[in-house]
């Protein structure tokens, strides 16, 4: 009979065979951490989806690696610069998501379409579960893109000519729409603390910024891009 060490050893490589050397990898971590026990969940998440293969992009034109984007912007060598300049990462989507576009893809009629209740049923879990917000259905309103919601609610809420304020650094688009809409820019800087460096802002200033009456909105970021910050009720 086999020893239970050997038996145990036996037992990893028939599973490294079946699975592939870096999914075991991320297996036995998963174990190390004690996710298997804690948290099921989480651990059969750790094994199904791949943290560590390097993909190319090349020929996806994606913007972190387009070599004409990235010379014409830096000029000679900007290709070979680290693009930390864009919250683009390289983790590949869960499967699940692969699957269902490749489903919908493969039929061949990308007509008109609506979004069903399920969907918005969907989001509303999302928000509750992971935000504690609980959001009525008849709340929700489908935009194409964060940007353009943004530019919407600019649209909808202001006149032309009023004040915006913004917190810089801002992520640019959400400083660009605003004055694309005809508004006027407000930018109040924040500040980061020099005890821990993490990036504040200055209350008493806000209220300065938004007392005239031609300050009608204060777009606020959150979590803010670029510092990360996630404000906290006042």
């Amino acid at each position: 009979l086999r020893s239970p060490t050997a038996s145990l050893a036996a037992a990893g490589a028939a599973l490294v065979l079946l699975v592939g050397p870096a999914r075991m990898r991320r297996i036995c971590r998963a174990l190390l951490r004690g996710l298997a026990w804690r948290d099921p969940r989480r651990f059969l998440d750790a094994c199904r989806f791949d943290f560590e293969s390097k993909i190319s992009r090349t020929g996806t034109h994606a913007v972190k690696t387009d070599v004409a984007l990235l010379t014409a912007k830096y000029g000679p060598g900007g290709a070979d610069a680290l693009p930390m300049w864009v919250a683009d990462m390289d983790l590949p989507v869960a499967p699940a998501i692969v699957q269902a576009i490749r489903k919908r893809a493969a039929h061949p009629l990308y007509g008109y379409t609506l979004q069903p209740p399920s969907m918005w049923a969907h989001v509303q879990e999302w928000l509750r579960v992971r935000h504690r917000w609980p959001v009525s259905a008849d709340a929700l309103v489908f935009a194409s893109s964060t940007v353009g919601a943004a530019a919407n609610c600019v649209r909808a809420f202001t006149k032309s000519g009023e004040a915006v304020v913004v917190l810089t650094p801002l992520y640019p688009p959400l400083r660009h729409l605003v004055t694309a809409e005809g508004r006027v820019l407000v930018e109040l800087r924040l500040s980061p603390r020099a005890a821990d460096g993490q990036w504040e802002l200055d209350v008493p200033a806000l209220r300065l910024e938004l007392e005239p009456a031609h300050v009608t909105m204060l777009i606020l970021c959150n979590p803010h891009n670029p510092s990360g910050r996630v404000w906290t009720p006042a």
